[in-house]
């Protein structure tokens, strides 16, 4: 039996490992980064928004700059928070365009995280 879970387990960490490389996940915030972003305030660039189906339902994956390097920001789609929806969706629409990047912060609307814009009064 043993040696089931020996073989299974390895290749679970092999999949997640490789799918961890596939979709860029090393480049995530973590909870705790992004808490702190929240926490301080701090603004920073969007570079590129897609929407992205996973095995946990659509993402929003939001790609942006952070100390001088990329890295992504991870939000549930199609979900109860209608406007972030809205706002990611016209994020698309302005990036794709050749708009500037805009300057956002992360602020909770309850529990729900959504971006704002980073001058913006909380």
């Amino acid at each position: 039996m043993a040696d089931f879970f020996e073989k299974y387990n390895a290749a679970e960490q092999k999949r997640n490992e490789e799918r961890k490389k596939d979709e860029g996940e090393s480049n995530f915030l973590s909870s705790a980064e992004k808490q702190v972003l929240i926490d301080e305030g701090i603004g920073f660039p969007v570079l590129e928004v897609k929407r992205v189906k996973t095995q946990y339902g659509d993402r929003w994956v939001v790609g942006i700059e952070l100390e001088g390097e990329s890295k992504l920001l991870g939000f549930g789609a199609g979900g109860p928070v209608k406007s972030r929806d809205r706002m990611m969706e016209a994020l698309v629409g302005h990036l794709a365009n050749g708009g500037e990047p805009p300057v956002v912060k992360i602020v909770l609307n309850g529990r729900s995280q959504v971006l704002v814009d980073a001058e913006q009064e909380d």
